[in-house]
């Protein structure tokens, strides 16, 4: 286990991520002129603490970016599709990003669903003998 000290008490590092990670957050919470790197710092502090996957990471992120990328034009009334060509209509390099991160991430929950649904059916057919 990785140890860090820190005035006479030591940490592992997940405490140590975590705490790092509510630093951070209470450190920008009321800043004024917080820059991308300092979020950029947060959010991967919070990554660290969730203890997440590379692979899984990648799939929160890719998801919070087309999440927040279509968000301003999703209205309660509003279809995924109508959003999206709103979008389009504001920012079409934008909308290109968001349709190719979108498609890479059901790509993968798709592959993740179809390895699941294999691994079933070789335990069935190796239960079977």
């Amino acid at each position: 286990m990785h140890t860090a000290g820190i005035w006479g008490r030591s940490m592992d590092r997940t405490q140590y991520a975590a705490a790092r990670a509510s630093a951070l957050a209470r450190m920008l919470a009321n800043a004024e002129d917080v820059s991308t790197g300092q979020l950029s710092t947060l959010v991967c502090s919070l990554l660290d603490v969730a203890g997440l996957s590379p692979e899984q990471r990648l799939d929160v992120l890719g998801g919070a970016f087309v999440s927040e990328a279509v968000r301003p034009h999703w209205a309660t009334d509003a279809t995924a599709e109508h959003a999206h060509a709103a979008l389009r209509g504001g920012d079409a390099e934008l909308a290109d990003a968001v349709e190719a991160v979108a498609q890479v991430l059901l790509g993968r929950a798709e592959s993740r669903e179809d390895a699941r649904a294999a691994l079933a059916e070789l335990e069935k057919l190796l239960a079977g003998k």
